[in-house]
Order: C-alpha cells, then sequence, then structure tokens
C-alpha cells in the first residue's frame, strides 16, 4: 500500500501541527479520546501528533481538520497575516508531500473564509486514498490526465474536467499516465478556522 503525504519533521510542521490540534481540542474542552472517537483515530496517535512526535498522513489530517471545523491550511500555516492581501505567491504555499515524491498538495494561503483552495500533483503512478471531507469540493485538470473515484464510481478526468465532489462521499485520486496531471481545486470551510 503507498504511503500517503505526510507534513514532514524538519522544518518544525509536526510542532507546529500538533500545538494547534491540541489548542483547537482543548478550546472544545476535549478530551484525547473525545477528539479519538470523533475523528475515529487512536487516542495514542493522536497525542503523538499533538506532541509533534509523529508524522501524520494528510489523510488523517484531513480526517482531524474535519472534525475541528477547519482547514488543512489552517494547520499548516498561520493566515492571518495574508487577510489584507489579494494576491499570494505560490511560493507562500503550505507544501505537503508523499513519501516517495508521486503527490504533492500545496494549500494556497488566500484569504477567504468560505474556502480553501489547493494545488494538487500528481505525478505517475501517484495515489491519494481515503479522502472525505465535511464540506463540498471541487476538481479543475489543467495539466495530464488522472482518474478520481467517487463514491466507488470510477471518472476519467483531462485537461479542462471539473469535477464536483458532494460533502462526505469517499473519494481517491490516481494517475496511471506517464506524464504528471496539475490539479487545482477548492475544499468549502466548515467552521471559522483558527
Amino acid at each position: 500500500m503507498m504511503a500517503g503525504p505526510t507534513a514532514t519533521s524538519g522544518d518544525g510542521t509536526i510542532r507546529t501541527i500538533g500545538d494547534r490540534l491540541r489548542r483547537l481540542r482543548e478550546q472544545r474542552g476535549w478530551s484525547v479520546r473525545d477528539a479519538a472517537r470523533r475523528s475515529q483515530l487512536s487516542a495514542s496517535f493522536i497525542g503523538l501528533v499533538e506532541r509533534g512526535e509523529s508524522e501524520i498522513a494528510v489523510t488523517r489530517l484531513m480526517r482531524l481538520a474535519d472534525v475541528y471545523a477547519v482547514t488543512v491550511g489552517d494547520l499548516l500555516g498561520d493566515l492571518q497575516e495574508l487577510r489584507s492581501r489579494h494576491c499570494v505567491p505560490l511560493s507562500e504555499a503550505r507544501v505537503v508531500d508523499d513519501d516517495d515524491g508521486r503527490v504533492t498538495i500545496s494549500y494556497l494561503p488566500v484569504p477567504m473564509r468560505g474556502l480553501q483552495p489547493f494545488r494538487l500533483l500528481l505525478r505517475p503512478g501517484g495515489t491519494m486514498r481515503g479522502l472525505s471531507h465535511a464540506t463540498e469540493e471541487f476538481h479543475h485538470c489543467v495539466e495530464g490526465a488522472a482518474m478520481v473515484t467517487i463514491d466507488g464510481v470510477q471518472h476519467a478526468v483531462a485537461v479542462g474536467d471539473t469535477v464536483h465532489v458532494p460533502s462526505q462521499k469517499a473519494h481517491e485520486w490516481h494517475n496511471p499516465h506517464d506524464v504528471p496531471c496539475l490539479i487545482v481545486g477548492g475544499v468549502g470551510r466548515d467552521g471559522t478556522g483558527l
């Protein structure tokens, strides 16, 4: 089974994510076990992540973000300084890569309250499994081609195609081709962020 994208521990991202997750849990008055039950992750794993002692696959990070009604972008970086900006360069994106380098997700720190924009790069053989979000999302293919499976139904996606994923629908992406596939999209925000 292919590993999913993870946040890297070398740049302090893991500790930052852990601190933010702990703060969100404590703001709600939840124990680690409460967060585990709601996210369907183990309490020991959540404890390790909160202490910055474990990497976390982006699919698990998405699950926790949904539980806390924030976006992954909120967990990866402070967006407060961007609230008054209209244009944010890609170089300021919060980037999450998988272990084998086949999938890169760039969470674009645009100051939008209702939408978290992202850029998904699926290199040949790249796969993202186990996705499901509390809110709906859209994806638009700008380069290459890929396969998306939504609620068990597979769809071929090519340049110019747009995909809508309703809230709570299981979906996964796979690039079976020999060229990269670039997708831009946005996932709705269920809460007000951090």
